[in-house]
């Protein structure tokens, strides 16, 4: 039995409808359910419309939606499409869960807006087992509709026991026909250093933040990775010795006023 989480705030902007002056969190929920995740996913879009944002990130058993909406706008729709699950009182810690991917090497696939089916996802895996590969895989996505529409997912590859040349080509070679080219699958060794910064800066527990996503400039040696936790976002740049350049965090503003 898979769990999932729904978690809706309304964004406020300010006359200019350019910068956000308020977040509010509306409502907030756990679910269990036997469908699979993106199928779940698909259907947020057409429920709530334009003035849309929706971040996820999930396991095989484990997913957290973020759902953001653009000023006090009405989730009457959403919560009757959620009433068809099962609510549970558990209260999933999503980011212990996907904390554990804590592992130095990672291999991103950015597929754009196509969804790698469950038979590519088994056979990414059972390569994996093939060669003796201690792997975790988190899948991430993001979608904005705020006049202009954005649609981009992100399977991360955790790798516990090094990465190689041979490894990437063998999951490249197993996907080149669901994504656009080569330079959708990247690779990265995330230096500690990173993760003990954030730690300190922030006074989180190594518990507390999980790798979303990377990405390495092109003709840098910077590289842009964002991580998560319960209550912000942490954007990060460093460089290939895991100094860091740049730490910015964005935090996700609670509301007492909550849809129940």
């Amino acid at each position: 039995m898979k769990k999932f989480i729904v978690h809706v705030f309304t964004e406020i902007f300010d006359d200019d409808f350019y910068n956000i002056i308020q977040v509010r969190e509306k409502f907030k929920s756990t679910y269990k359910t036997d469908i699979e995740f993106n199928e779940i996913e698909d259907k947020f879009y057409g429920l709530i419309g334009e003035g849309l944002a929706v971040s996820s990130d999930y396991t095989d058993d484990t997913a957290y939606f973020r759902i953001n909406l653009i000023g006090d706008r009405e989730i009457e729709t959403l919560l009757e499409f959620l009433s068809r699950f099962e609510k549970i009182d558990e209260e999933l810690d999503f980011t212990k869960d996907f904390s554990n991917f804590d592992y130095s090497d990672y291999i991103q696939i950015d597929s754009g807006d196509v969804c790698l089916d469950n038979e590519i996802k088994l056979k990414i895996k059972d390569y994996l087992l093939c060669k003796n590969i201690d792997f975790k895989i988190l899948r991430g996505n993001e979608i904005y509709e705020k006049g202009a529409s954005s649609y981009w997912v992100v399977y991360l590859i955790a790798v516990g026991a090094g990465l190689s040349v041979e490894l990437i080509k063998g999951i490249y070679s197993l996907i080149k026909d669901k994504i656009y080219d080569k330079d959708d699958i990247k690779s990265i060794s995330v230096k500690e250093t990173v993760k003990t910064f954030l730690i300190t800066e922030y006074n989180l527990k190594p518990t507390d933040i999980y790798l979303s996503r990377f990405f390495k400039r092109h003709e840098s040696d910077i590289i842009e990775l964002t991580y998560k936790s319960k209550a912000a976002k942490y954007y990060i740049e460093t460089n290939n010795t895991g100094e860091i350049i740049k730490a910015k965090k964005t935090k996700f503003i609670k509301s007492k006023n909550k849809v129940h």
